[in-house]
């Protein structure tokens, strides 16, 4: 336990606990990512400490992982609490466990205002009006807020760190389309893959669609591609760890995103810090850095696929001048800028419990 001096300096570094599910070898994009791209710069400040849930309780279908999660926080803390200064939460269900204790503590509100809308449990639309009393109770007790998806009047606005030194940009032959993320409803990926079958010949001739993760759409996905005749063009990569997902984003001519939901998707930095263009849906906060004909498009509510062809056309018509104005606008997601930001937080409120 200690105190950061006025220089950020210290003899024994500040204890930092770090809540989220999920571990930072969890995939790609996302919080995991957000995490690990934090991580080597709050590392020089503090002694970081991770609580995450065991694989295991990722994989069954029995228990909510957010209720799982809560409980392994809760009972964490009553044993632990006192080994450190400060908790930095990245879930709700973390954030209102930490609440009734006496230890101070940040909340990052990323993406969706309440997360039980995408709930693959059947009775997960019951918990809706839990998760708005743990919202209101973080937003009461919490010593700073940050959102990284859409404006809150409450919170300091934070982009999603992304390392800006990324493989791929150097003396590479760009090919194919992409999208990477969960395989659930409420990302549309069978919308991405008929407004894909929808293309002039020529274009899925010379690109086709990568698709990367897993989710519960993953089999009806694949029996759409065989009915659409694209099982030559359409290809499923699974879930893949993080360098890989980056290094074909990277060698990529576009990433596709049809989401009806989102906050500003981790794998949006990311491709665009790699250079590579993006087309998405106009929800959440995405408009803040993806705009029209500069470094991608936005598809509105009532987009056809006519106008998705006529998107990807100019995109590929003007191609390194979309793909040089991707890395310009990434500059923002800088992980030092946001890792700053977090550092000066944390300072202060250490100093005023």
């Amino acid at each position: 336990m200690s105190s950061l001096t006025d220089n950020g300096t210290q003899q024994e570094k500040v204890s930092m606990l770090i809540l989220n599910d999920r571990d930072l070898s969890s995939g790609f994009g996302g919080q995991a990512s957000f995490i690990k791209n934090l991580d080597p710069w709050l590392r020089q400040k503090f002694a970081l400490t991770y609580v995450t849930l065991q694989s295991v309780w990722l994989k069954q279908k029995l228990v909510p992982i957010r209720l799982a999660y809560l409980i392994r926080v809760f009972l964490f803390l009553i044993r632990h609490r006192h080994n450190f200064d400060i908790v930095l939460s990245h879930t709700p269900e973390a954030s209102y466990a930490v609440s009734f204790f006496r230890i101070p503590f940040m909340h990052i509100f990323h993406g969706n205002l309440n997360p039980v809308i995408m709930s693959t449990f059947w009775y997960g639309k019951y918990f809706r009006r839990l998760f708005g009393h743990f919202e209101a109770r973080i937003i009461k007790k919490a010593g700073h807020l940050f959102t990284v998806g859409e404006f809150r009047p409450e919170a300091e606005k934070l982009f999603n760190p992304v390392s800006i030194d990324m493989p791929g940009l150097a003396g590479t032959v760009r090919k194919d389309f992409i999208y990477a993320g969960r395989l659930e409803t409420v990302k549309n990926v069978d919308k991405i893959i008929e407004l894909y079958s929808q293309l002039p010949a020529d274009i899925k001739a010379q690109n086709k669609l990568n698709i990367i993760g897993t989710g519960s759409q993953e089999k009806h996905l694949q029996k759409l591609v065989y009915n659409l005749d694209l099982n030559n063009n359409v290809a499923f990569h699974g879930l893949t760890d993080n360098d890989t997902a980056i290094r074909m984003i990277a060698n990529s001519r576009i990433l596709i995103i049809a989401s009806s939901s989102e906050g500003f998707p981790m794998v949006i930095a990311e491709s665009l810090t790699c250079g590579t263009p993006v087309i998405a849906t106009d929800v959440g906060d995405i408009r803040s850095v993806l705009k029209d004909g500069y470094n991608g498009f936005l598809l509105e509510s009532a987009y056809s696929s006519v106008d998705f062809s006529e998107k990807v056309r100019v995109i590929l018509a003007n191609y390194n001048t979309f793909s040089f104005n991707s890395i310009q606008s990434a500059r923002i997601f800088d992980a030092k800028v946001s890792a700053n930001s977090l550092i000066s937080a944390c300072k202060k409120l250490i100093r005023s419990h």
